[in-house]
């Protein structure tokens, strides 16, 4: 099967290394400002006492942007007598959150642009029943 280059492909596995690069084998405090991080320790321990554990949460991250990421954390045992583990993953939901909210926005001023649109077409109703009686006098059915 002959190879097909795909664009769209490249991007992604772009960003991924780039991400990559960013995140991967770095501690938690290396990534985020140490209060943000002392939190999501904490969570961490916390997990370990519970089981399971969906979080969504704002960050800013060591460059000062603030990204929204939702994490799902496990906990993880081989043997009955051994230490848990923490498994877990951080999905960065921060691009969708804005497109949601983009899009929210945006029907907002569909919204708004049909109300105007009815007012529109109401006040020129009104205006050419007006115009129907010359003398001034309207009549009312």
């Amino acid at each position: 099967m002959p190879f097909i280059w795909n664009p769209l492909m490249e991007k992604f596995w772009t960003a991924i290394k780039r991400l990559a690069k960013c995140w991967i084998g770095k501690s938690t405090l290396e990534c985020f400002s140490q209060e943000e991080a002392q939190a999501l320790i904490r969570n961490d321990r916390a997990v370990l006492n519970n089981e399971y554990s969906i979080d969504t949460k704002k960050v800013v991250d060591a460059k000062g942007e603030e990204r929204c990421f939702q994490t799902h954390k496990f906990r993880i045992s081989k043997k009955e007598n051994e230490k848990f583990m923490l498994g877990g993953i951080a999905l960065d939901i921060t691009d969708k959150l804005n497109a949601v909210k983009a899009r929210e926005k945006r029907e907002a001023q569909i919204q708004h642009t049909q109300k105007l649109e009815s007012l529109g077409v109401l006040a020129g109703g009104i205006a050419h029943d007006l115009q129907q009686y010359p003398d001034g006098n309207t009549r009312l059915c």
